[in-house]
Parts: structure tokens; sequence; C-alpha cells
């Protein structure tokens, strides 16, 4: 590993860090390239990604928040406010969803901020109203997604998907549904999602975090205590602890079984958290 990244001009050092794991290794130390070298290094590693053809992309600054997972949602000029609502709900979950009227500057090229950011978001959601296909600018944003093999999440607002778009489930919107039950499936969708849910779990640990209403708390506990031991992060751990002391949803939602939710994230931080060291006083200390 420590080879590849020479050879593509990094220095890496071994890690003496032990909590740290590879990923976030390796999160550091490309950290401090340069885009061209990265961009080799993803050439070599990916040498049938269709993407790593691609040149004269902009190199235009996307607004993206840092840290979040970045969702590219593609949608009619008529229909930005739908956009905008659900951007607003992910947001404090930990997804940033990229708006094309609301997140670019007046003064910007605004073309090029939409290219920079289908070239270097996580996943897409596209908001398939009947006017969606009459739209040149929402196809060829679907277009650029498929070429980058991203995920992309359709939602049938009265179009049903079509063209490449076809071969992902689209999630249904009935009449009358609210605005963050649709937010929920999108999240869910990306959650569950074998190419996306690797990226999901510190926005799952989020989402308890932020207070979540009671109805959700079992499907994302569950989803947390299906994750390996070595996938949480110190940061994961530690969101999880402010869940439980904070979001009184815990405490009204049960599990399947009739477990209290707090409870089961209670059992889980134990089995994940790092261990407590008992340390031996003196033995007139009062007990």
């Amino acid at each position: 590993m420590n080879l590849t990244l020479r050879e593509f001009g990094l220095r890496p050092e071994d890690s003496d860090n032990r909590d740290e794991t590879t990923y976030e290794y390796l999160l550091r130390e490309v950290g401090s390239t340069t885009e061209e070298s990265l961009l080799e290094l993803h050439r070599y590693l990916f040498p049938g990604d269709p993407g790593s053809g691609l040149v004269g992309i902009p190199s235009v600054p996307v607004p993206w928040k840092a840290g979040d997972f970045r969702l590219f949602i593609s949608h009619t000029t008529a229909h930005k406010a739908r956009a905008s609502a659900l951007s607003a709900i992910l947001e404090p979950w930990g997804v940033d969803g990229f708006v094309a009227h609301v997140d670019i500057e007046p003064t910007a090229e605004w073309k090029d901020v939409i290219e920079s950011a289908l070239h270097s978001c996580d996943a897409m959601c596209a908001l398939l109203t009947p006017d969606f296909p009459t739209s040149a600018w929402c196809d060829q944003e679907c277009g650029v997604a498929i070429a980058r093999s991203v995920v992309i999440v359709p939602v049938d607002l009265g179009k049903k998907p079509y063209g490449f778009v076809n071969d992902f489930q689209a999630l249904p919107v009935p009449k009358g549904r609210q605005r963050i039950e649709v937010a929920d499936d999108v999240f869910m969708a990306l959650a569950r999602n074998h190419r996306t849910r690797t990226s999901m779990p510190p926005r799952v640990v989020r989402r308890l975090e932020v207070r979540e209403h009671s109805e959700a708390v079992p499907r994302l506990l569950g989803l947390l205590q299906d994750l390996p031991t070595d996938a949480w992060t110190d940061p994961m751990i530690d969101g999880l602890d402010r869940a439980i002391n904070a979001n009184m949803a815990l405490s009204k939602a049960n599990l399947a079984d009739g477990t209290s939710a707090r409870d089961a994230a209670s059992e889980l931080l134990q089995r994940v958290g790092p261990e407590l060291l008992v340390q031996y006083g003196d033995d007139e200390i009062p007990f």
C-alpha cells in the first residue's frame, strides 16, 4: 500500500496510531497530495472506471459541507422547492443535498459548478416529475452519474424511471406523503444500497443524535447493530453516546421484540465502545 502511494508522489510513513483504521490512515495520507496526483492514482487503481479517462472537468469549488455524504439532487426548475425541502431535511442527518438553483452563487459560472458537483457527488437523487424528460439538463445530469457508476435514487413524482435510470428501483410517493417521509425513504435507500451503505453509518448515528422521531429509531438501530465492530470510529461511538443521553425518542421507541430502544443502544455502545480500565487506588478510600 505504501509502495503504491510513493509511486504517485506521496511520502507515507507507517502509522503508529493503533486506534487509527486503515481507511483513516489512507485518508490522512492522500489528503496531503495534489489533485493531479490523486487523478493519476485513481486511473492506476481503477483503469476500467469511465471517469478515469475524463478530461477537461472544471475544477470549480462546490459548496459541499465537509464530512457529509454528497448527494446531487436532479430536478427541473419548476420543482426546485421540492428539491430544496428535501435537502433541508437531509442536512441535519449528515447528507448534503446539492440543489443547483439554490447552492450556486449568482456570479459563479453555474454550468461549471454543476459539472463539478456531478463529478464529486457520492450519489444522485432524481426527482422524476412529468416534465423531467423534457429537460435536457436533467437527462445529461443522469448521464454523467451513470457514466461515473454513481448510485441513483429515483423518486417517482408522476414519472416512472426510463432509459438507463430504469435500472434503479424507484421510490413511490403516494398522494399525501409528507416531505419528511420522502426524505426518510431516500436516506434509507442510500443506507441499504450495497454501493453506498459503507459511507452511511456516521450519518445513521447523526440521525439518532439529532433527536430523530421514534418511528425511525428501530430501523436506524438495526442498521447500526449489523455493523462489524471494526467499522465503528471514535466519532461514531461518541455520537451514539450523546444520542443515548439526549434523544428522548430512544426512551419512547421499542424494537420488534419489545426491547427498549435505549436499552438496545446502550448494549450496542458497550459492545463497540472502548473497554473501561478499572483503576485500583488506596484501600482506605470510602466505598
